[in-house]
């Protein structure tokens, strides 16, 4: 078992505190390229256990080099890293002189909240063990998958900010140039494209790492 850091937003670290989050999905990097002989990365076989689609043919020769997540495997855990600040004022022993912008109730507001990435790993309150790990295509996630991202959906009524049918798209540009989102779908596009929308954008359909996880500690 091995011990690898993860990057989650503060709003993804609420859904796993609330126990709506339970997957998590990373762009392949780089991206796979399709030949006759299968999915294939830089001359590396993908190993045919990732696989899930079945439109793609995989096939598995005897390879000194494997391409694995870079997350890990089923087993394995994954530390969080999320934004922080230090705080010198608490009382309580058990915080390490931390707190973390996700579910934070303080009355005295950080000066300046500090990027997940510089988040030292005895600070890291959240621990979770991989389930299980698969390879697809971003747009082959189910309304079910997402609703396991943490997306939450507003669902709106008919005529409600001039939607006719707000279940017809998912995507409605209102006329004070906001957009709101009406589907579970629309939703997790928008979150997709906050993130990876400059490189990996989501019409460009790209290759994930879908990890499926359970929390294992919580501070």
């Amino acid at each position: 078992m091995k011990k690898h850091p993860i990057l989650m937003s503060t709003t993804m670290i609420q859904a796993i505190l609330d126990g709506r989050k339970t997957q998590t999905r990373r762009v392949i990097k780089p991206q796979p390229t399709i030949s006759a002989c299968g999915l294939i990365l830089h001359g590396a076989e993908w190993l045919e256990q990732y696989m899930t689609s079945e439109n793609e043919i995989v096939h598995i020769g005897d390879y000194s080099k494997r391409h694995r997540c870079p997350y890990g495997q089923v087993g394995d855990h994954l530390w969080c890293k999320e934004t922080w600040a230090s705080d010198c004022t608490c009382e309580n022993p058990e915080c390490n002189g931390v707190i973390y912008k996700a579910g934070y109730a303080g009355k005295i507001i950080p000066d300046k909240w500090r990027p997940s990435i510089f988040l030292p790993r005895k600070f890291s309150r959240l621990t979770l063990e991989i389930t299980e790990i698969r390879v697809q295509r971003v747009q082959e996630i189910t309304d079910k998958e997402i609703q396991a991202e943490g997306v939450e959906v507003t669902f709106f009524e008919p005529g409600e900010f001039g939607i006719a049918n707000p279940c017809a798209t998912g995507v409605v540009d209102l006329p004070n140039g906001y957009t709101i989102y009406t589907t579970a779908r629309g939703c997790f596009t928008a979150l997709w494209n906050s993130i990876n929308g400059k490189k990996y954008p989501w019409e460009s359909n790209p290759y994930v790492w879908a990890i499926t996880f359970k929390v294992i500690r919580q501070q």
